[in-house]
């Protein structure tokens, strides 16, 4: 009953934060795109601010869908950036306290998705990516005692990964 508990509790805050991210990032794209200060409370948040304005150029979308009717697999990705060295991102928040493999494999998934359909907004928009391919996937993990951002530049293993992770839950 306790665990039970627990878990409900983390899975809520997870949420929670996960929520004040996303409102971070998409205040950010409703505006011009560019990292600002956050103003808010708390300090994951201002962390991931602090780290965004450094590193992002511009934010290029906040929370968008993405899917394909064919591998019967879609989901919801949390953001895209272009970086300030000219690399474009997929950025994915988790409430884990450290990075796993399967974390950038699913970003994977995303990058497959959003290069096949593009992406589809809650407002019923859809956009297609840049002609700049994602080279790089971030993984935020803000369970974590310490910000980090881990990336991987490994993209193309990774997406034949993701595609294999696909027929392994298929076969199953």
């Amino acid at each position: 009953k306790a665990h039970s508990v627990r878990l409900d509790e983390t899975a809520y805050a997870g949420t929670d934060m996960h929520q004040l991210l996303e409102d971070y990032v998409d205040e950010c794209v409703m505006s011009d795109g560019k990292p600002r200060v956050y103003e808010g409370e708390d300090k994951r948040v201002k962390d991931f601010s602090e780290w965004a304005i450094k590193n992002i150029k511009k934010f290029t979308w906040a929370e968008a869908y993405c899917y394909d009717e064919i591998l019967f697999v879609g989901g919801i990705t949390d953001c895209g950036a272009e970086m300030k060295d000219g690399s474009f991102v997929i950025i994915d928040f988790k409430s884990a306290k450290e990075t796993y493999f399967n974390h950038f494999v699913q970003a994977a998934i995303y990058n497959l998705l959003i290069e096949k359909h593009g992406l589809l907004f809650q407002d019923g928009s859809f956009a297609m990516m840049p002609d700049k391919e994602i080279t790089k996937y971030i993984i935020i993990p803000f369970g974590a005692s310490k910000f980090m951002a881990v990336e991987n530049t490994n993209t193309n293993n990774l997406k034949k990964a993701a595609l294999a992770a696909i027929q392994l839950y298929r076969a199953k």
